[in-house]
């Protein structure tokens, strides 16, 4: 059980290597037009009046206003959780369908 639950760790941990892979050969996180209002939200307080505040309250939380790259890589462990989680679902489905 606890080989498992290691491997499962690793897996995460590997995927979400793999998923920031073109932010590290850029050198730099990939940001978009509403990124700095996203930002600029969440450390100054400010809600805009055409977004919430709530993805700008967790970069300011989760990058512990050192550095954009911990954002980068919670979004990506997150994600790949969801999916490991949704394939786990839909193939352990599919895999009690099989004839043994």
């Amino acid at each position: 059980m606890k080989k498992q639950k290691l491997n499962t760790y690793l897996l995460l941990l590997l995927g979400t290597l793999i998923s920031c892979f073109f932010g590290f050969y850029n050198r730099y996180p990939f940001v978009y037009s509403d990124t700095g209002t996203y930002l600029y939200s969440g450390f100054a307080n400010f809600i805009p009046w055409d977004r919430t505040i709530f993805y700008g309250l967790f970069c300011r939380h989760i990058s512990l206003e050192t550095s954009p790259w911990l954002i980068i890589i919670t979004q990506s462990f997150l994600i790949n959780v969801l999916l490991y989680k949704t394939l786990g679902f839909f193939l352990e489905a599919i895999i009690k369908k099989l004839p043994t």
